[in-house]
């Protein structure tokens, strides 16, 4: 009230700077306990005022900066399986200061805890987009972040030696590799996904000699014993799950098949369809365990072109298919003929096509000879060995 002037002082200028004569206040960087002082000088009238000092903590804002692996330029690539991808940031964060677009179909699911947002891949597909914003408060500047995220299908690589770890059933993998190199000639395969043999005989894809087969009629007669025909797929496709005969014309290199949608490996059966008394009762099987016994199953045809039975302590390895015979066969170990019928002319056991009369021998479905001028659907066999599938009208 003497209406004298008043002069301010900071103790530390760098930090609290303040104008002398209006005292206003500036705050320069962080620092606690800045003294801010304020006096008066006397005059002839009036004693030196009372120096009156009040203490300051300047809080410095510091820029939120966010804590991740996420690119913010380039499309982010997460692969199911993979662990997750986070967003976190030194300053706190709510779940509010997130939004998500792009995710109606659920490509990521999304938790938080812990100041950080969690995104797990669970579908194939995209883009989802991220946006972290944040806005200033007394501790922090504002932040504005995004990021763009596209999910692809896991890889998988199926090995003989392990059943098959399919994590996703029914979702599209990105990569299968088939670690198994398939030999030229007869072997079977089941696979857990769709596929076709153009795929797995790969650039050197021959029709006439790459194809597959699957179980169709099992034959008896007392001269050749059971015989059980299979018959070519003409379109060449393999059906996840089930048991095939494979050829090859050429050894073929560990496949790889791209974008194929792969199921849950159960095993499935393929029955004869027809043939004599009994027939329902050979069966092929797909194989996924590494070692199957085999003791009393049929694997794929020997050197002399007729199926083999597994002996004690054999076994099978997986991605494979083995012929399950009638309880009376495994007992008997009859010798089976291996037969393929289609365009591809047969393949017979020596001693049947020695034993082969010289004129076409005609059988019916149930292995007994006939005429070949009675009606229907016979089994033909020439003096050469080949067989092949005719219809008497």
């Amino acid at each position: 009230t003497s209406g004298l002037s008043v002069t301010y002082s900071s103790s530390n200028a760098n930090v609290l700077q303040v104008d002398p004569t209006t005292g206003e206040i500036t705050a320069l960087a962080g620092g606690s306990h800045i003294a801010v002082t304020a006096t008066q000088s006397g005059d002839d009238k009036y004693n030196e005022a009372l120096a009156i000092t009040r203490y300051f903590t300047v809080i410095s804002k510091m820029d939120a900066t966010v804590v991740t692996t996420l690119s913010e330029t380039e499309t982010n690539t997460l692969t199911m399986g993979d662990a997750p991808a986070s967003i976190g940031s030194n300053a706190t964060l709510t779940m509010d200061d997130f939004s998500i677009t792009g995710n109606e179909a659920e490509y990521v699911t999304i938790s938080f805890a812990n100041n950080t947002l969690n995104i797990t891949p669970a579908k194939a597909g995209g883009t989802v987009t991220i946006t972290l914003t944040r806005e200033e408060d007394n501790s922090y500047n504002a932040l504005s972040k995004k990021f763009r995220i596209q999910v692809q299908g896991p890889a998988l690589t199926l090995s003989q030696d392990a059943k098959p770890d399919v994590r996703f059933p029914g979702t599209e993998y990105r990569e299968v590799t088939l670690s198994r190199t398939l030999p030229a000639g007869l072997s079977t395969i089941a696979l857990p996904f769709n596929t076709t043999v153009e795929a797995i005989a790969g650039e050197g894809y021959d029709p006439d000699k790459d194809w597959i087969a699957q179980l169709s009629v099992a034959t008896y007669n007392s001269h050749d014993g059971w015989s059980l025909y299979f018959e070519k797929i003409e379109t060449g496709n393999l059906q996840a799950n089930q048991p095939y005969i494979l050829h090859l014309g050429q050894e073929t290199t560990p496949p790889v098949f791209q974008q194929v949608t792969v199921e849950t490996p159960e095993p499935a059966e393929r029955s004869a369809t027809g043939g004599a008394s009994g027939y329902e009762d050979w069966k092929m099987v797909a194989n996924y365990e590494p070692h199957l016994g085999m003791e009393g199953k049929y694997g794929v045809v020997n050197a002399d072109n007729c199926l083999k039975i597994g002996d004690a302590g054999s076994f099978l390895r997986g991605l494979t298919a083995a012929i399950m015979a009638p309880a009376t066969v495994q007992q008997e170990a009859p010798r089976c003929r291996f037969v393929v019928t289609g365009e591809l002319n047969a393949i017979l056991d020596e001693d049947a096509a020695a034993a082969a009369t010289p004129e076409t021998e005609y059988f019916d479905l149930h292995g007994r000879r006939i005429s070949g001028t009675a009606r229907g659907i016979h089994i033909a066999r020439d003096k050469n060995g080949s067989v092949r599938k005719v219809l008497a009208r």
